[in-house]
């Protein structure tokens, strides 16, 4: 679901945040995020979570090693559910 304010990276970030929320119904730490996004560095995950906070879709919450909170992206019962209704 492509989201109009969002370069194509930061829609892959996005999307792998709230596909492993659906998985694992946590979120991530950042270095689950970075090996599974292919990045070398923490710096370039927290670079686009930045970018997406930036722009409304998440909230950080620094203190904690999964501290991302999705805010405004909906999950639909349809995605949890795999898709069969």
């Amino acid at each position: 679901m492509r989201q109009n304010n969002l370069t194509p990276i930061q829609q892959w970030v996005l999307d792998y945040y709230s596909d492993h929320f659906v998985e694992h119904w946590r979120m991530p730490s950042l270095r689950e995020a970075m090996e599974a996004l292919g990045y070398k560095s923490l710096n370039s995950v927290m670079c686009h979570l930045q970018a997406l906070e930036k722009r409304g879709w998440i909230e950080i919450d620094g203190s904690t090693a999964r501290g991302v909170r999705l805010v405004g992206y909906r999950i639909t019962l349809e995605r949890v559910a795999g898709g069969s209704t």
